[in-house]
């Protein structure tokens, strides 16, 4: 995934990620809707990578549930 500026045209970051059929959240899925699936999440997490490294705001946010913390009430 590429980000580009709107006023000069220069990149300004690209982000990588990818994804596959074997994560546990696809085992479930119809074998023939597993192959978009799979390729627009590679797309979404790429993005996200992106966005996260432009604004140097991987640190504030997490993809990931098991990252958060518990809160005891």
């Amino acid at each position: 995934m590429t980000l580009t500026s709107k006023e000069s045209g220069v990149i300004e970051v690209e982000g990588l990620e990818s994804c596959n059929s074997k994560e546990a959240s696809f085992q479930h899925q119809d074998s023939y809707t597993i192959v978009n699936t799979v390729l627009k999440m590679a797309k979404k997490r790429a993005l996200i990578d992106a966005v996260l490294s432009a604004t140097r705001a991987s640190g504030l946010f997490t993809q990931d549930i098991e990252d958060f913390e518990e809160t005891n009430q």
